[in-house]
């Protein structure tokens, strides 16, 4: 005759008792990777990006963390609270940066207690300086030197660059500047990368209605034909009103207009 088991348990009741065991061991190891595995995304999420590895966090041990990045959680558990945390966040919602333990009191109003125990741990990041702006040089005050140290300007063109730019009085528009003999489109963008026109020269005028022949011809865009045309059509009319009418004249450059104007003017 068997002896009654013990506590009245049955070998299915102790096979039921051993799953149910076996079963809140599982819950309690994916629990506890579950925990794991939040609490590495949550300090991947606090670090910030070539300044701080997630891999040399320890288990248990205070890591520095850059302040632009506490998230509501981190904030609670950091001690602060609600308020300052929206502080914060706010600030940097305005894609602005906290860069120093100041400026994120500033931003949360956070006492100097706290202030004290969490800035222990701040790591901001290093802001390289802004690489200065390169500054070009003015064309119309440069040397011939200066020009040589553009590539495909030698002597020779940086000279018939500045008598060109004096017989003009000044560049005016940058194209005057593909008009010097044997100085190719290349070449002028190069010179314009390291040059510019600053400030426009200031030409004194030729009133075309009392100039006389030989002033107008002295205008760098007008040839004596031209000049002859200009001179007839100007008898014909009496007096030039405007110096739109010049592009009536026939033989009259029209393309190079605007840069005509430069020089002449009709009162």
């Amino acid at each position: 005759m068997k002896k009654p088991l013990l506590f009245g348990y049955g070998r299915r009741e102790r096979n039921g008792v051993l799953c149910l065991f076996f079963l809140v061991l599982c819950l309690s190891f994916w629990r506890s990777s579950l925990f794991s595995f939040f609490l590495e995304e949550e300090k991947e999420a606090i670090c910030f990006e070539n300044n701080q590895n997630p891999s040399v966090f320890k288990k248990n041990q205070m890591y520095n963390y850059n302040p632009n990045f506490i998230t509501d959680e981190f904030g609670y558990r950091l001690g602060m609270s609600v308020e300052e945390i929206d502080r914060l966040l706010f600030y940097r919602s305005q894609k602005k940066w906290v860069r120093s333990a100041k400026k994120f009191q500033e931003v949360t109003l956070v006492s100097d207690s706290l202030l004290t125990v969490l800035s222990q741990c701040f790591r901001f990041p290093s802001f390289k300086e802004k690489k200065q702006v390169f500054s070009k040089k003015d064309i119309n005050i440069t040397t011939a030197k200066e020009l040589q140290s553009v590539y495909g300007v030698g002597p020779v063109l940086s000279k018939r660059i500045v008598r060109y730019r004096n017989r003009l009085r000044g560049f005016s528009l940058e194209k005057q500047l593909k008009e010097v003999w044997g100085l190719n489109s290349e070449v002028v963008v190069r010179i314009l990368r390291k040059f510019e026109i600053k400030k426009v020269p200031t030409i004194e005028k030729i009133n075309i209605n009392t100039a006389t022949f030989k002033e107008v011809l002295s205008v760098v865009y007008l040839d004596y034909s031209q000049t002859l045309a200009i001179f007839k059509y100007k008898n014909r009319v009496g007096k030039i009103e405007s110096l739109h009418e010049l592009k009536k004249i026939e033989g009259f450059p029209v393309e190079k207009y605007d840069r005509i104007v430069l020089y002449l003017q009709a009162q």
